[in-house]
């Protein structure tokens, strides 16, 4: 089960006992949750795409060695921004190319592109994970861990 509880979002979880058709206690029986663990742990705020508070940065470009000395650079949209991170989403045809990203690998140089500049940072990669609703279906979300922090962008 999950609620909110001011700015906080919090989760629990209960088993199902039985179902009492008996008054007062009309409905399902559950068990009492042992804990509730907060659901969302980000410590900073996310700025995402097309929302109020859209992130500065719209497009990213990520380079990666292919062979040898060589680079292939990819141009790609930023979904959210805060000031630790940035989620950069992946389409169906970079599939392929995102397999061969491990989490914990080391993204070099990687440049988030604004209207008015292009910020040039390195970062871990920390998550690649699955879009399921909405616009971004069957998109690949993937999280980066920044070096540096944005605080002067986010």
């Amino acid at each position: 089960m999950r609620f909110s509880l001011g700015k906080y979002n919090l989760a629990f979880t209960a088993y199902y006992v039985t179902k009492s058709l008996d008054s007062p206690y009309l409905g399902h029986i559950i068990t009492y949750p042992e804990a509730l663990v907060i659901a969302d742990r980000r410590r900073h705020e996310r700025h995402k795409g097309e929302s109020k508070t859209a992130p500065l940065f719209a497009k990213a470009k990520v380079s990666t060695g292919v062979s040898g000395s060589q680079e292939k650079a990819y141009d790609l949209r930023v979904f959210d921004v805060s000031e630790n991170g940035v989620g950069i989403l992946v389409g169906r045809e970079l599939f392929d190319w995102l397999s061969g990203i491990g989490i914990g690998d080391r993204l070099k140089g990687v440049e988030l592109s604004a209207p008015w500049t292009i910020v040039r940072v390195d970062g871990t990669v920390r998550h690649k994970s699955e879009m399921r609703r909405g616009k971004y279906d069957n998109y690949r979300l993937l999280g980066i861990e920044l070096d540096e922090k944005l605080e002067h962008y986010a």
